[in-house]
């Protein structure tokens, strides 16, 4: 079994650094098995912009809890099968068609309000889009089409998407036969003013 690798990179402060970057590059160059490693762990570094990543085999990556307005499509990472961009400031799906063996995708937190048609992510087991700010789910059929082998929607806490829009992906997965659970709590009845209580 191929040796699993964690690096959390805790022991510089990145954001106390003058240059952020140079840290994170000194980081890398003090890991001897930087081509080995499996996991990723690059949590709460205040990143604006992704590192650049090549010659890798870093199959799960989590950028969680940075200050992310954009990503790069990680061509450089053919192997991810597990990516984390949870607690960022996303306000678009990202573009990710070339990870061709990508099963787990984490959006939580973020401010993306649809998602696109034309994503083509064959392997996806699973998305997460909790607490986004998703209003509609436009063309249920293409977009399952894009996601054949998802089992697992968490849309959960997306205050302005009615559940109408709920009910026609779910019935869009029946026509075609697709087993997938679509999570849906805190979605809104159809009609409603979206007003979202305070708690």
């Amino acid at each position: 079994m191929k040796k699993l690798i964690f690096i959390f990179l805790l022991a510089i402060p990145l954001c106390k650094a003058a240059d952020p970057y140079e840290a994170w590059n000194l980081a890398i160059e003090r890991t001897h098995e930087w081509q080995q490693l499996d996991y990723l762990n690059l949590v709460s570094r205040k990143l604006q912009i992704v590192p650049d990543f090549e010659h890798n085999v870093v199959r799960t990556l989590s950028l969680n809890d940075n200050l992310l307005q954009e990503v790069p499509n990680f061509q450089n990472l053919p192997l991810l099968e597990i990516l984390s961009l949870s607690n960022n400031r996303l306000q678009d799906f990202p573009s990710l068609s070339n990870l061709l063996l990508l099963k787990k995708l984490y959006l939580d937190e973020n401010q993306i309000q649809d998602i696109p048609s034309n994503l083509n992510l064959l392997q996806v087991e699973l998305i997460s889009l909790r607490f986004n700010n998703i209003n509609q789910i436009a063309e249920p059929k293409t977009l399952l089409q894009q996601f054949p082998n998802l089992g697992k929607l968490d849309l959960t806490g997306n205050d302005q998407l009615d559940s109408r829009s709920v009910q026609d992906l779910r019935d869009a997965a029946t026509e075609a036969n697709r087993n997938i659970r679509i999570i849906a709590d805190n979605i809104l009845p159809e009609g409603n003013d979206n007003t979202v209580n305070s708690f």
